[in-house]
């Protein structure tokens, strides 16, 4: 059984927070952010997490805007980003390097969507403070998740890097939907049953 979850919301660049959220053993235990990728990867190695779920394409497309699996998710109303724009370059360039340190440790990782993740789960995006709070709690109680982490002023990428964690951990008990293709695959939570498209 896989115990050591770290969700990963990672910024385009340096300067802008990159968002983690660590389960260990049914339990919420860290949640944070880092301000450079070389500190992020850092606490990867010191981690070595057994398996990572990241807010990120981990590949490009080989033509067009969008992957096959990317596609899929636009087909069921999840509209994920183009992937040719210069943000999102900037963001997939950047998970390929934290991609080469979880091989290095040999961290199994996945691909995941936290608004998408949000929808399976029946909830919108949050729009302040009060609704990560409030989100926090019920998403953590939907899976019998206990947690020892202050919430109570959980930023933007703190939360969606949670919604990260809560998605491998999902993936660990089957209770995921699968978006793939032959040129990616996407995860997301889903309450109740595993099934893929």
């Amino acid at each position: 059984m896989i115990k050591r979850i770290l969700g990963l919301d990672p910024s385009g660049r340096d300067g802008k927070s990159s968002g983690f959220c660590l389960i260990y053993d049914f339990e919420i235990i860290a949640i944070g952010e880092f301000k450079t990728l070389s500190y992020l990867i850092e606490y990867i190695y010191l981690l070595k997490p057994e398996l990572v779920a990241i807010d990120s394409p981990l590949n490009y497309p080989s033509e067009g805007p969008y992957r096959k699996c990317d596609l899929l998710l636009k087909k069921n109303a999840l509209n994920p980003l183009p992937l040719n724009m210069p943000g999102m370059r900037q963001l997939i360039e950047r998970a390929l390097k934290i991609i080469n340190v979880l091989e290095d440790i040999n961290a199994k990782y996945i691909e995941t969507f936290p608004a998408g993740a949000l929808r399976m789960l029946g909830f919108r995006k949050p729009k302040s403070l009060k609704e990560r709070k409030r989100y926090f709690e019920r998403i953590r109680t939907l899976f019998s998740l206990r947690s020892i982490v202050n919430a109570s002023k959980l930023t933007k990428d703190e939360f969606d890097a949670f919604i990260c964690a809560v998605t491998g951990y999902a993936f660990t008990i089957g209770r995921y939907r699968e978006y793939a293709s032959e040129d990616c695959k996407i995860i997301l939570p889903v309450i109740f049953t595993n099934s893929a498209l």
